[in-house]
């Protein structure tokens, strides 16, 4: 990994670079940044955030490899609890700022489903400006220092920061402790009340209401020993294959939200648009013979290739204001460890007035997390769902001046505490002072036709590659529910 020299090395350099604009600059704000070229093993770039105090923190791989990034602290930060456009508007103002310094630089963050079910730690969207970061890309790795100026006379404040912030770096990673033993599994909703979930949305179908709607479920993992979010992306991350976007985004110490997701929102590259609809799904057999059969059925099912034409369909007309040109690519079927999903990818040229925020605005969240027409499933999800999704079924990724990337936090889980009341004097035990909680979630799209138990069983084929790495933690013990 990085070494003690090399980061005090690049803060120096920052140091000198502000410095000196800040006798010779005219223009505010301003971004500045500096890179060294390191080389280190990018594998351990998530337990090299582990070992930091420091939020936030955020660990993000692009699916085919082509850029992961290790973020620490943040130079500037920007949050809305519900009015994502115009963060998004903010964002691209603080982009359009002169840069001082080396390459260019990426605003990381996101959005939940539903700026109105957050949660508590969580707010509706939040971007931010990394103060450290390590990135690979294109066959390089860098260390990155940034701030953010509006004026001059901020300087001495956000150096200080940086310097308290090099000096409170952990520099001995320890290996990543292997998951204790839950005590109680909660699913919300059952089994039971799925099926009258089910039937109120196929009602609301056959009446028109809508066509499509998205419903979720929420398991929920309970520790009386310490789980963190890194622990579950060490674990995912050996799990899964390589066309996945792994993810973990730490706003409090020990807690985040982390995930292995294998859907893209959209990609861009100088106007340059790549977007997907991942709709329709088929679980895998163990038997090679009859996965073949179940991977072709994908294209024999009416019921799912509707399903996933919805998403073109939206993806198309949210884009047509927005791009010169648009064109679809082949139906085929993506394969997961466990499961088979229906994807198009679309390719669309933006208009020179179309921005990044429009296209985010546009697109999230699509048919495949929410339904359609998305008023319609919007209205069903709020009605039948007793829980916040959160940033479950959100957004992640970056955007700079001319690329873009966010992926579709879907298989994901959501790791954070809650006090235990139960357990008397906290300040002489303070490892048993909380519960530690694991919310994994799972959606499924219902459709005219849906079955309860197929989709039932759907969810559970969704969240089976994570719960056989969890079953040998298993116990019988359980703690009252609250």
């Amino acid at each position: 990994m990085i070494d003690c020299q090399t980061v005090k090395g690049g803060l120096a350099k920052l140091e000198k670079l502000v410095n000196t604009y800040c006798i010779k600059g005219t223009s505010w704000p301003i971004i500045c940044r500096v890179r060294l070229p390191i080389n280190s093993d990018v594998t351990q770039w998530p337990s090299w955030l582990a070992a930091q105090s420091v939020v936030p923190q955020l660990f993000w791989q692009q699916r085919e490899h082509k850029l992961t990034v290790a973020a620490l602290d943040s130079a500037d930060t920007l949050k809305d609890r519900g009015l994502v456009s115009q963060l998004n508007a903010r964002v691209e103002q603080r982009l359009a700022c002169p840069v001082i310094g080396d390459g260019t630089p990426k605003y990381w963050g996101g959005a939940g489903f539903d700026q109105a079910q957050i949660w508590q730690d969580f707010p509706g969207a939040l971007f931010f400006l990394p103060s450290l970061s390590l990135e690979a890309q294109g066959g390089q790795q860098h260390l990155v220092f940034q701030t953010y100026l509006t004026h001059a006379e901020q300087w001495p404040i956000k150096q200080q920061a940086l310097r308290k912030l090099v000096s409170c770096l952990c520099w001995t990673m320890q290996e990543q402790a292997s998951l204790p033993r839950y005590v109680h599994l909660h699913d919300e909703p059952n089994a039971k009340r799925w099926q009258q979930q089910v039937r109120a949305s196929l009602a609301a179908i056959k009446k028109g209401q809508c066509d499509k709607v998205v419903l979720s479920r929420r398991r929920r993992l309970i520790f009386n020993q310490q789980v963190t979010p890194w622990q579950l992306l060490a674990m995912w991350q050996a799990s899964q294959q390589h066309l996945n976007y792994p993810f973990c985004l730490s706003l409090r110490p020990g807690e985040g939200f982390v995930g292995c997701s294998p859907e893209q929102l959209f990609s861009l590259d100088n106007k340059e648009l790549t977007t997907e609809a991942l709709a329709g799904s088929m679980a895998k057999h163990a038997d090679p013979e009859r996965d073949i059969q179940y991977s072709n059925a994908l294209f024999e099912s009416t019921k799912l290739q509707q399903e996933n034409q919805w998403v073109v369909k939206f993806i198309q007309q949210q884009l047509a204001l927005l791009v010169s040109q648009q064109t679809l690519g082949p139906l085929s079927v993506k394969t997961l460890p466990y499961i088979h999903h229906l994807f198009q990818p679309i390719k669309a040229q933006l208009l020179p007035s179309t921005s990044v925020a429009d296209i985010l605005t546009a697109l999230h969240p699509t048919p495949a997390v929410k339904g359609f027409p998305a008023a319609a499933a919007e209205q069903m999800i709020s009605q039948l769902e007793t829980y916040p999704r959160g940033w479950y079924a959100g957004v992640l990724g970056f955007w700079s001046r001319n690329q873009a990337e966010f992926c579709v936090t879907i298989r994901s889980a959501h790791v954070h505490r809650k006090a235990n009341n139960r357990c008397g004097d906290k300040s002489t035990q303070p490892e048993q002072s909380y519960h530690y909680l694991v919310d994994l979630f799972s959606g499924a799209g219902l459709v005219d036709g849906s079955v309860a138990s197929q989709e039932w069983q759907e969810l559970d084929q969704k969240l089976s590659q994570f719960m056989e790495y969890m079953q040998h933690a298993a116990t019988d013990n359980a703690i009252a529910q609250f």
